[in-house]
């Protein structure tokens, strides 16, 4: 896939990543899972640095407020549809008592089509990039692993994921365990192996996916049953450094 190549040049990963930012929920996916045939380990990255919906509204008051200033109670009444009501409570906190009665008032007889929604979180994502470049709101203080290195392009080809994001993972992977053993896989191995996976997909198949496979079951089954997944999380590391080591 050409596409994919024009983008791993010093500057291309941002470009990437405004690219797919404008992209809707659905198409996102799909783009995300072409890149991922031709190079999984971009893929993974991409995740682990895109903008979502999900992770702004972790983001604090002050941030948020930031955002949401920019839109009018259309938009927003049409955007709150798209949230769940824990969301949706924390984006009315950030509005004044005017805009807020005029947001719901709208919002309690708007009936947005699912293309709107998906519209409205794109302009929300747009707006809260902005903020970022600009520099109003800074990655450092609301979610370090969205922060991206200049030198990312080489990081990714040298197998380095390790330098990425040193936080948030774990926090995510309580709502999207599968994202969590991804990046934690491909964390755990030697960066020999990290090179094999970039640029070789059959060894990769062969070597990782019954473990991954492995490893997400066991992820799923510690959240079921509420145990501490900073632990369990070692221990699977542990367990794929092993048979790696086992199946060199």
């Amino acid at each position: 896939m050409a596409t994919l190549t024009r983008y791993q040049k010093p500057g291309g990963f941002i470009q990437l990543v405004s690219l797919i930012e404008g992209f809707g929920p659905q198409k996102r996916e799909k783009y995300l899972d072409i890149v991922e045939k031709e190079n999984r380990l971009w893929a993974v990255v991409l995740r682990e640095k895109l903008l979502s919906v999900e992770r702004i509204m972790t983001w604090d008051f002050d941030s948020l407020r930031l955002i949401f200033h920019a839109f009018q109670p259309l938009h927003l009444a049409a955007f709150l549809h798209g949230l769940a009501e824990e969301d949706r409570g924390q984006l009315l906190e950030t509005l004044t008592s005017s805009k807020k009665k005029e947001t719901l008032d709208l919002y309690s007889y708007m009936k947005p089509s699912l293309s709107e929604i998906s519209s409205m979180f794109i302009k929300v994502i747009s707006e809260a990039r902005k903020l970022v470049r600009e520099g109003q709101i800074r990655l450092e203080e609301v979610d370090k692993s969205l922060l991206i290195p200049d030198d990312i392009e080489e990081r990714i080809k040298e197998g380095d994921v390790d330098s990425f994001s040193k936080t948030g993972s774990m926090e995510r992977s309580k709502d999207d365990p599968n994202k969590t053993v991804e990046i934690e896989v491909i964390r755990s191995m030697p960066k020999s192996n990290v090179a094999t996976l970039e640029h070789d997909p059959q060894k990769r198949i062969a070597n990782l996916k019954d473990q991954v496979v492995h490893l997400k079951k066991q992820l799923q089954t510690a959240i079921k049953q509420n145990q501490n997944l900073s632990n369990e999380n070692a221990k699977l590391k542990i367990l794929l450094k092993d048979y790696l080591k086992e199946s060199a």
